[in-house]
């Protein structure tokens, strides 16, 4: 299903909504369907990601500032363990959502 699909969404992207097969039913608007959240999980979770590092980055770097920190490198020390922890814990996020058995769901494999 997934080859000839694709060969005509590739060939003319609209006609993939009227192919109806001999049993009466869409298959290829419902391929279509997940072909998409395929593609925008495989985009949106890389940015998502990243907005969420830049997002603790800024809240960690706030964080270290009330902790009144007798000095500058201090301060930036703290900030510094901060974000190596939260780095540890976002790989270990990732890891298991790598591995998360979801295939089931989605006609093409993620990662």
């Amino acid at each position: 299903m997934y080859c000839y699909c694709k060969t005509q969404y590739l060939a003319s992207p609209t006609s993939v909504f009227s192919i109806v097969f001999s049993d009466g039913k869409k298959y290829c608007q419902t391929w279509l369907s997940k072909y998409y959240l395929t593609n925008v999980l495989v985009i949106g979770v890389p940015v998502l990601i990243a907005v969420a590092n830049a997002a603790a980055k800024v809240i960690l770097r706030y964080m270290s500032t009330l902790e009144k920190q007798q000095s500058i490198s201090v301060q930036i020390y703290s900030a510094t363990i901060n974000m190596m922890i939260m780095s540890f814990v976002n790989i270990g996020i990732v890891l298991l959502l790598v591995q998360l058995n979801i295939g089931f769901y989605l006609p093409v494999p993620i990662l």
